[in-house]
């Protein structure tokens, strides 16, 4: 076997295409040579510099560039908003609003919620599925709900109620929950 020493049976390799850095970026390695090329002894780094910059240095240095000039974007926006004639009376009037809202939401579940409890739905809907032969296929729908003129705490629900009878059929009923004195007692049919 014959080898060569002057490869001359191997094809050529084709020169690799290398994309322009972008703006950042040629920032960054522009900085670099100047330090490399500066004489003052002042600016000289301690370590020397390496001769060519990975990618991933330059990308690295290329998102953290990105990431400070946001910040001080983002900075300088506030400052400006702030310092602007209704700047600080809207962002006060925004801090109100908010919390307004928040305690309107809570308000609004505490008395849902209170409303629903303290009206004995949940019982009413306990007792009109205890009088069904099936009362795990129940669907029970309120239709009215009233609330006693003499005693607060005393309500009349009605509605229909769907579920199977005995026989397996699915039927539709109505009900009628009276809701005294916290004890709920319930008629279907």
């Amino acid at each position: 076997m014959e080898e060569s020493g002057k490869g001359e049976d191997l094809p050529a390799e084709k020169p690799k295409r290398v994309s322009p850095p972008e703006p950042i970026e040629a920032e960054i390695i522009n900085d670099l040579e100047r330090l490399k090329e500066d004489d003052r002894p002042a600016a000289r780094p301690t370590e020397p510099l390496k001769p060519l910059l990975t990618q991933f240095e330059i990308v690295g240095a290329a998102m953290e560039a990105k990431k400070a000039a946001k910040r001080e974007n983002n900075r300088k926006h506030h400052e400006d908003f702030m310092s602007s004639p209704g700047g600080p009376f809207i962002w006060g009037a925004l801090k109100v609003l908010g919390a307004v809202t928040a305690v309107a939401l809570v308000v609004w579940f505490i008395v849902s919620t209170a409303n629903s409890v303290g009206s004995g739905k949940f019982e009413c809907e306990s007792a009109v599925k205890s009088q069904l032969r099936s009362p795990s296929t129940a669907s029970v729908s309120f239709l009215t709900n009233s609330q006693s003129s003499e005693n607060s705490s005393n309500w009349k629900h009605t509605g229909t109620v769907t579920a199977q009878n005995g026989f397996g059929a699915t039927v539709t009923s109505g009900w009628t929950c009276y809701f005294e004195n916290g004890v709920a007692s319930a008629t279907v049919g």
